[in-house]
């Protein structure tokens, strides 16, 4: 592993890519017993292959980044060609992040207290361009337009009202 790595090295690869080809290089090289790739050939590549898509269920990208790192293993390293290769293709695509609806928004940002509710309100409020025409207040930033809930304009007003009278004061954009 060290001559692999001293090669990317020697090829001025990023950082990145070295250690990302050698943990998968590494891992090839687990799934095969510790077998050595010189004795290796494309059956052994393909079952790796298939391994992950299949039992271990990666996504697509990170299928294509271990097989871009065991053919550079083969081609560029040991001078060796693969051939075809013909492993199974992962089904897997990106994963989806989870939102709440705006009722669990609502229930979570009812359960905090003064300040914390108040940058969560802000936070959640001004995100979105759906809610400009409900909401009124559109403060721009650059070339986004930003909406406020209006129950979060009121206690900005209310805080920076408070701010004169030793409160913490909140700036407020007109």
């Amino acid at each position: 592993m060290d001559r692999f790595r001293a090669f990317m090295r020697s090829r001025y690869l990023a950082y990145r890519t070295e250690k990302t080809y050698c943990f998968w290089v590494r891992d090839f090289i687990r799934f095969h017993q510790m077998r050595r790739p010189e004795d290796m050939g494309a059956a052994e590549v393909d079952a790796w292959l298939g391994h992950l898509a299949t039992r271990r269920s990666v996504s697509l990208n990170t299928q294509k980044t271990a097989l871009n790192a065991v053919v550079f293993l083969y081609k560029q390293f040991l001078g060796m060609e693969l051939g075809n290769l013909h492993f199974e293709k992962t089904t897997r695509g990106r994963r989806l992040p989870v939102v709440f609806t705006h009722e669990e928004a609502m229930a979570v940002i009812a359960q905090l207290q003064s300040h914390h509710r108040l940058a969560a309100s802000l936070m959640y409020g001004s995100g979105g361009l759906s809610h400009v025409e409900e909401r009124g207040a559109v403060p721009r930033f650059g070339k986004r337009v930003t909406s406020l809930q209006m129950p979060a304009r009121s206690r900005i007003r209310g805080a920076h009202r408070r701010g004169s009278r030793g409160s913490p004061s909140y700036p407020i954009c007109r």
